[in-house]
């Protein structure tokens, strides 16, 4: 899948950003092209290192309402999952604009690769203790407890937060309703019916009383694993920049899209050992996982089109999508 979102940075303002803030020069570089909204190059430095360069779009790429400032939480998140799961280090941050037109990041490199990619490499057994370290790790950023519900920053002026969770995830689904009406994305469903979905489940969402910590992109392509003998480990967890504080049980959208977190024993397992709730999934959180399945379902939709995806298999994961948004929205009836 391609996206026209991602504007490279021309070599030498790389170059420049390099030496400004880490004080080396780049003697080669290549694109990192699994992202879809921010462009990413791999670095060799003068010392012998590598790094990885994330550059965001220019400001007035077009986005989703929430996708304001992105690269600035992905900053926070590195800052609050550091010495609770295995993330990469932030060597250097730059929103002042001096030298690139946008906002920069600079990570370490990771060990291994994401398991999309990786997981056929693996043996079983590496299979099973990658999933299990995992709910380790997303147990671990779930202790982590924020002021406030909702994503942290304003965006474009919208504040899509609030004092408790049923607040912040109102504003947090109109905003995506609001995205789905102005990207003229076809769901089949009005969007008056759309915004009307949440209104009624604002109750059960105000049980969540403390907000924490939500990664809310944590499938393979986002999850590193290294071989380790017989076994595999957990080498890193990236692209945190959709963090929101939250309810946890959001979590279990993005590691199980493809699959009922029910039935993801592995991690489960892990989880509950590294102190994380022992979820039973039982009608009340059943609901909550269907709002946040069908929230990330009409992201993934409306992205498609700011984004400019293409490619052969476009059409088949957008009908996926849009399936599991119906799907979705019949449980919550």
């Amino acid at each position: 899948m391609n996206s026209d979102s991602k504007i490279p940075l021309a070599r030498p303002v790389i170059g420049s950003l390099v030496e400004r803030h880490l004080g080396l020069l780049v003697n080669d570089m290549a694109d990192l092209t699994d992202g879809m909204y921010n462009a990413a190059y791999r670095l060799s430095l003068s010392d012998g290192s590598q790094v990885v360069l994330k550059v965001a779009p220019p400001d007035d790429a077009p986005r989703l309402r929430y996708e304001h400032g992105l690269m600035r939480s992905e900053v926070s998140f590195y800052g609050h999952a550091r010495g609770r799961a295995p993330v990469p280090a932030v060597l250097a941050s730059d929103f002042s604009r001096q030298v690139a037109d946008r906002d920069i990041v600079i990570l370490s490199f990771l060990d291994g690769g994401p398991l999309n990619r990786v997981s056929d490499s693996l043996t079983p057994a590496g299979r099973v203790a990658v999933r299990s370290q995992l709910g380790e790790a997303a147990a671990q950023l779930h202790a982590v407890k924020g002021s406030s519900f909702g994503y942290e920053r304003p965006t474009d002026g919208l504040a899509l937060s609030g004092s408790s969770w049923g607040e912040a995830f109102q504003r947090m689904w109109d905003a995506a309703v609001w995205d789905i009406d102005h990207y003229r994305v076809r769901t089949d469903i009005p969007t008056a019916d759309l915004r009307a979905v949440i209104r009624g489940h604002l109750g059960l969402l105000n049980e969540v009383d403390e907000p924490a910590l939500v990664h809310f992109d944590l499938w393979d392509g986002n999850v590193f694993a290294c071989a380790d003998g017989h076994t595999a480990r957990l080498s890193g967890i990236i692209d945190g920049e959709r963090m929101f504080w939250g309810d946890p049980l959001a979590d279990f959208v993005s590691t199980s899209l493809f699959r009922n977190p029910a039935d993801d024993s592995d991690f489960n397992a892990g989880y509950a050992r590294a102190g994380g709730t022992r979820w039973d999934f039982n009608e009340q959180q059943r609901t909550r996982l269907a709002l946040y399945t069908a929230y990330l379902c009409m992201l993934m939709l409306a992205e498609a089109v700011p984004r400019g995806y293409s490619g052969p298999t476009v059409d088949a994961d957008q009908r996926f999508v849009a399936d599991r948004l119906h799907e979705s929205l019949r449980l919550l009836r």
